[in-house]
């Protein structure tokens, strides 16, 4: 590896959201919020908000919403596989679980199991499913955005750039069922002109930054993040033009162009 070849950090995960089903419909909710077990120790439901805004625990210190949703219930859970931050959970009167804030998949089983247990529930949550996976790593060097849009264009991806609006490049990227190796849309009709809830392929999203840091997100799967890590590094590597120069790199480019026209001359 050369001193100017572009290498990347390992991925580090943002934050995790899943949902799960506790199995149950809850016909008052501000009932069930008052009989929520708060956990005295490290494990467990740490603060619970229900839908007239009355707090029993120890609730974060941040600014109150402006507008309360008044049919779910907001709980903060404390995990032993995540002792790092709470895990936040929103439980419907469905009994749909909504969780936010893991750092790892298992940390989002937890919050449910610990969720459904503080609230007297009989039965485990079921169909616990990863929703959206956030996360990002970082290049060792500068990124050139201009060029960078023009070659993932010519690799075919989805890349748009618009330094106006939006200080990062961005890259759609299709997951389907086929399996190729630059994720793209096959479909017949373009995924990317459907609403979410109709695209047959998964859009994985990564913002390219000047400074080198790229996100990702999107992803439901590791698989979803190391492709993606994968499509990034191929671009970079292949771009002549990706790797910005840095401030002392340009003085000593200037002075070899200077001394060069100097010899000319």
């Amino acid at each position: 590896m050369t001193a100017t070849e572009t290498t990347f950090t390992e991925p580090r995960v943002f934050t995790i959201t899943c949902t799960a089903r506790a199995g149950v419909d809850i016909a008052d909710l501000d009932a069930l919020a008052a009989a929520v077990t708060i956990a005295a120790g490290a494990v467990g439901v740490a603060f619970c908000r229900g839908p007239s805004g009355a707090v029993r625990g120890a609730a974060p210190a941040k600014r109150p919403p402006q507008h309360s949703f008044g049919r779910q219930i907001t709980m903060g859970v404390r995990c032993a596989s995540q002792p790092e931050r709470d895990v936040h959970v929103k439980l419907f009167g469905n009994g749909t679980l909504q969780i936010a804030g893991c750092l790892r998949a298992d940390a989002g089983y937890e919050a449910a199991e610990l969720t459904c247990a503080a609230c007297g529930f009989v039965a485990p949550p079921v169909d616990l499913v990863v929703r959206m996976i956030n996360c990002g790593f970082r290049a060792s060097h500068r990124l050139n955005l201009a060029a960078c849009v023009g070659a993932a264009r010519g690799a075919g991806l989805m890349a748009t750039y618009d330094p106006c609006c939006y200080s990062a490049l961005k890259l759609s990227l299709f997951f389907g069922l086929g399996g190729d190796a630059v994720p793209a849309c096959r479909c017949a009709t373009h995924c990317a002109t459907k609403k979410p809830s109709n695209r047959l392929c998964r859009m994985v999203v990564v913002s390219l930054f000047e400074s080198g840091a790229i996100g990702v997100s999107g992803a439901t799967t590791q698989d979803h993040v190391r492709r993606a890590g994968d499509v990034v590094r191929d671009l970079v590597r292949r771009c002549p033009g990706a790797r910005q120069l840095a401030d002392d790199e340009v003085l000593v480019r200037l002075r070899q162009l200077a001394g060069a026209s100097e010899t000319a001359a």
